[in-house]
């Protein structure tokens, strides 16, 4: 291990942490969330639709279910909900668009979310890799101020670990590049990080977050010694000089106990396998549907966003909208995967 590798790993650490938290506590705005629809075909053949209670709705908020064929058609409305944040349609024909309308005291409010069923993908959501490399890390933020989380991928998927020994370190075999996915999949921007800075994962740590309040995104990221910080467009804007086999919990039925995922199959305590997955999972959060969370993983040329089929029977706010929660995910792109924690106890 080369001299100094700790304590430049620790200090990174600690100062990236020291810089999400601050946000919080100093009352930088809340970010700013949208209903999060999120689409995907079942096993059985229904349409599975879900989407979120965000903190501000009323206690009095109804969400009104809209299927249709095309997307140009107001659809029909396929139920009235107000005990949980999910719809299943079990017979949908032709239907492959929905529409989710929050209503409270017979007016509409302003966040309608709507999404598409892709029937090629069951229980996940597919974004192409604009290559065909796997990510290493994934991020979730804002980037252009819609309301809708991004990707920030870093790539490729190369890995040394000071900590393990005998003699772990290798050479890097390539430049680690950082990219940005909008939430459909479309290609925002790459950098190449150059040769300054090794692709181990605990010496390219970055924090994608909105570090100024102002609804999008900063990408703050380490390259050789100096920490620099973008834009969610991708203009440098500062730099400082500061000197799988583990099981993954996650929120995926419809109680407060989690699952957990080993290897490629999710299961519920103490064994029973109730789902699998392809791909290594970089990331677990609530990053669209109702307040079970995601499980995304890396492949070839893309990640994909396993989302729970699951019907829910009861409602509760986005995990997002939780500080420490939020906080959590932001930091997950620094180093090894650890499960997102709450703030208060989830009931």
């Amino acid at each position: 291990m080369r001299p100094g590798t700790i304590s430049d790993v620790l200090c990174c650490r600690a100062f990236i942490t020291a810089i999400c938290t601050a946000v919080w506590l100093h009352g930088a705005a809340a970010e700013r969330l949208d209903r999060g629809v999120v689409g995907v075909r079942r096993a059985d053949g229904a349409n599975y639709i879900s989407w979120r209670l965000l903190a501000e709705d009323p206690p009095t908020v109804t969400f009104r279910v809209y299927g249709a064929a095309e997307s140009r058609d107001d659809g029909t409305m396929l139920a009235e909900l107000r005990d949980k944040c999910d719809f299943s349609d079990p017979t949908p024909g032709n239907r492959q668009y929905y529409r989710v309308v929050p209503v409270t005291n017979g007016s509409v409010l302003n966040s309608v979310g709507a999404v598409r069923i892709d029937q090629s993908t069951p229980g996940y959501v597919r974004i192409r890799l604009e290559g065909n490399y796997r990510a290493q890390k994934i991020g979730l933020a804002d980037l252009d101020g819609d309301g809708r989380l991004d990707f920030i991928v870093k790539q490729p998927d190369f890995n040394t670990d000071p900590y393990q020994q005998p003699a772990y370190w290798k050479k890097s075999e390539d430049t680690y590049k950082i990219e940005a996915y909008r939430h459909d999949g479309t290609f925002m921007w790459r950098y190449d990080m150059g040769w300054a800075i090794e692709e181990g994962i605990w010496y390219s740590p970055i924090v994608a977050y909105d570090l100024d309040g102002d609804g999008k995104a900063e990408v703050f990221c380490k390259g050789g010694t100096n920490y620099w910080l973008y834009t969610a467009a991708g203009k440098l804007i500062g730099h400082t000089n500061l000197g799988d086999l583990s099981p993954k919990a996650v929120y995926w039925l419809q109680g407060s106990t989690k699952a957990y995922v080993v290897g490629q199959r999710i299961f519920v305590w103490p064994n029973r396998e109730i789902g699998r997955i392809e791909g290594r999972v970089v990331c677990i959060a609530d990053c669209i549907g109702d307040w079970r969370e995601e499980i995304i993983t890396a492949l070839e040329g893309e990640i994909r966003i396993y989302t729970t089929t699951t019907p829910a029977v009861f409602r509760r706010v986005c995990l997002m909208q939780d500080r420490l929660y939020r906080n959590d995910v932001a930091v997950q792109t620094m180093g090894y995967f650890y499960p997102p924690q709450l703030g208060k106890p989830l009931r």
